[in-house]
């Protein structure tokens, strides 16, 4: 079965018959085969023609979703303890997080795996997205939402706070005004498309109501702007600590997260090497996620 859901993985992620025999260097009818199957075993339809590539179904969709880091997890288990792994790996990492609790966090992962050498770029969560799939970096740490698709893999491994930063007269301790009006980043950033659906959520159990009032393109600007005095803004614990806000000026508004995740193309993630990487990276990361 195993080689019948890698089958089923590559068409997802090469969607004609053609690409994934190649990418498995094995026939089209071996495909055809297991898919083939794989289907009988669970009786239901996995495969769609739709001219001449194939499309997944609905289920086979999310049979692929749910076993693909299994299956990678699987092969790593399998690997033999002495094989060893090194080489170079590149890492893109969301700005926000790079500029704030990343940095030690990569340092934690060099001294983890000294064999590893890491070339290590910055952009936007959506621009980095771009470098996945071009193949310019072969693994992401990104921040807010990242969608699942078009080959990439997914990994939710962490939330990361988002707070309510205070201007220097301010009180995290004290009752809030409703509505209170505050900054934030702007509407195409990843982390307010993870936020959007929270707020209302926050709002609709009871709990504070929060209007935006202008926005910026920069959580640390949007910080800077409160430290001197122009508002509150809502951004990432992580920003507020590295830029040296009080304690007492942070608020947390329970259950506010960004999702912080781990993206790469699922054949890439496959390999020994960004396989052990992320697996590195997903066990040092409760040691340097920023807490209050």
């Amino acid at each position: 079965m195993l080689e019948d859901l890698e089958a089923l993985i590559a068409l997802r992620d090469h969607d004609t018959m053609t690409k994934a025999a190649a990418s498995l260097r094995v026939s089209q009818s071996a495909i055809s085969k297991r898919v083939a199957s794989l289907s009988r075993e669970l009786g239901v339809e996995l495969l769609r023609p739709v001219g001449r590539r194939v499309q997944l179904t609905p289920f086979a969709a999310g049979l692929v979703e749910r076993t693909a880091p299994l299956l990678s997890e699987l092969k790593r288990a399998l690997r033999p303890e002495d094989e060893s792994v090194s080489g170079e790996l590149t890492l893109v990492v969301c700005d926000s997080v790079l500029s704030s609790w990343g940095p030690p966090l990569l340092a934690a992962l060099d001294s983890a795996l000294p064999e590893v050498r890491l070339r290590v770029s910055t952009r936007r969560t959506t621009a980095a997205i771009e470098r996945l799939h071009a193949g310019e970096a072969m693994l992401g740490l990104l921040a807010g939402a990242v969608e699942a698709g078009d080959g990439l893999v997914v990994q939710g491994v962490a939330g990361e706070p988002m707070v309510v930063v205070h201007g220097p007269e301010g009180d995290a301790t004290a009752a809030l005004e409703a509505p209170l009006t505050l900054m934030a980043i702007e509407r195409h950033d990843a982390t307010w498309h993870d936020l959007e659906p929270q707020l209302k959520a926050l709002e609709a159990s009871g709990g504070p109501r929060l209007e935006v009032g202008s926005r910026l393109d920069s959580f640390p600007a949007l910080v800077a702007m409160t430290q001197a005095g122009l508002g509150e803004a809502l951004v990432p614990l992580g920003t507020a600590q590295a830029m040296g806000v009080p304690a007492a000026r942070i608020r947390r508004l329970e259950g506010l997260t960004r999702k912080i995740s781990l993206v790469g193309r699922a054949r890439t993630l496959d390999g020994a090497l960004p396989g052990m990487v992320s697996a590195t990276l997903e066990r040092l990361l409760p040691d340097h996620l920023p807490r209050i």
